[in-house]
């Protein structure tokens, strides 16, 4: 056999390699599919968490809550979620305190609106200064200009305990 043909028959088993290796092999690696699992998991279990609730279940669903944030404590919904249900049942120090780490963990800014309800916490605490503080903060970030005038007059408000 000529070395030609041989050339040709490596060329072909290699590319007959690749094209097995392409259709069947993985196109996401497994850390990144068994991240986005994960994901989804907390997700639906959060979901089920709040349903309970906000439904005949409400302490379960609490603590459900609680055991998502200290299993994933990077999970910024489950912090904000029990921020909510802390202040629903007036257990403003907790909500205080979930809040700040959901603005501590939130880097795409996506959670603005933790900095006005921790304003309003702040400000059912008395804590008027610190009250102002989170919604001048939410004010310099926002780009939503009636959120923004809201938090204005928020702060006007709270400027008459000081």
């Amino acid at each position: 056999m000529s070395s030609v043909k041989i050339t040709q028959i490596g060329i072909l088993c290699g590319t007959l390699l690749l094209i097995v290796l392409l259709l069947f092999g993985s196109k996401t690696p497994s850390s990144v599919r068994e991240h986005a699992s994960e994901t989804a998991s907390v997700d639906g279990a959060l979901d089920q968490a709040v349903a309970k609730v906000q439904g005949s279940k409400p302490m379960e669903g609490i603590i459900a809550l609680r055991d998502i944030s200290k299993a994933h404590p990077e999970n910024i919904r489950a912090h904000w979620h029990l921020a909510e249900f802390s202040i629903m049942s007036g257990q403003l120090e907790k909500a205080e305190s979930r809040l700040h780490q959901v603005i501590k963990l939130d880097k795409s800014e996506k959670w603005l609106p933790a900095y006005t309800l921790l304003g309003d916490v702040l400000n059912r605490q008395e804590k008027y200064a610190e009250a102002i503080e989170a919604l001048e903060t939410f004010v310099s970030l926002s780009d939503n200009n009636a959120a923004k005038q809201e938090a204005r007059l928020r702060m006007e408000e709270i400027k008459k305990h000081l």
